[in-house]
């Protein structure tokens, strides 16, 4: 008897834990955004960047969204000279995701291919056919990549996520812990 209640009391205080826990299903977003400024002889200029990474977790699937938009400007007061140039670059995929111990895994499906839009503005002729091209194929491959993330913590309005490197490649970036907001 005394096992059996002791059973009953377990199950009661972990499927307690278990309501208390915020679900990992919903659409999450993180934004970031950087600029800086420079000046070189007579040369200066200023750049700035915004991007938002947001994924859908839905049943097993998921959905991915990235943009950036950067602008770029300069002037040259030796010739005279303006510059402005402004780039936005687009990915989306879809694919499965499981949350099994804390780890969010997300595998993009091998049939779906990535939709990689880039349009840029001010970016002159040669320059741009030396710039997009390189730039849609590593958006494409950073959104067929399949992810392992850690899940450092989760309520019902943020998520802090931490990337698990591939063991098997050799030039890993240091790890930082991401943010994401429950949109």
């Amino acid at each position: 008897m005394k096992k059996s209640l002791f059973a009953i009391v377990l199950a009661l205080m972990f499927s307690s834990a278990a309501f208390g826990q915020a679900s990992i299903l919903g659409t999450w977003r993180t934004e970031f955004s950087e600029s800086e400024s420079g000046q070189e002889e007579d040369v200066s200029a200023e750049m700035s960047v915004k991007a938002f990474d947001e994924f859908t977790l839905s049943g097993n699937t998921y959905s991915r969204n990235f943009s950036m938009v950067m602008n770029i400007s300069g002037e040259s007061t030796k010739e005279a000279q303006k510059l402005d140039i402004k780039l936005t670059v687009k990915g989306s995929i879809k694919g499965t995701w499981t949350y099994v111990d804390g780890i969010l895994s997300m595998v993009p499906d091998k049939k779906a291919k990535p939709n990689i839009e880039v349009e840029s503005e001010g970016l002159p002729g040669i320059a741009k056919t030396l710039l997009v091209a390189p730039l849609k194929k590593e958006i494409k491959n950073a959104l067929i990549e399949p992810e392992k993330e850690q899940v450092l913590s989760l309520t019902e309005t943020e998520m802090v996520l931490r990337e698990i490197p591939d063991p098997k490649k050799k030039d890993t970036e240091p790890v930082e812990d991401v943010t994401y907001k429950r949109k």
